[in-house]
């Protein structure tokens, strides 16, 4: 897989897991500064994670049909098998 695929999942991943952290420490009623400094590190920590191990598992030939990561399972990629026009 190319370099740009990885780093846009881990963008993606990231932005995610960064609003749900504001929300939930704007939700319990935390000061905003240490909201953001707080979210913005955890985000990092766990799509730096996500990413690792997704990288992990797809250079030992294991991938997941649910991130579609590769053209093979990934539905309407290019390289996908074609669908069932039934």
């Amino acid at each position: 897989m190319k370099p740009s695929f990885w780093i846009r999942r881990f963008v993606l991943m990231g932005l995610g897991v960064f609003a749900v952290l504001i929300v939930a420490g704007i939700a319990r009623g935390r000061p905003w500064p240490v909201v953001l400094a707080d979210s913005a590190l955890w985000a990092a920590v766990s799509s730096t994670l996500f990413v690792a191990t997704r990288l992990y598992h797809s250079s030992r030939g294991r991938h997941c049909a649910y991130c579609g990561d590769t053209p093979e399972t990934a539905p309407g990629r290019i390289g996908a098998p074609p669908r069932d026009p039934r």
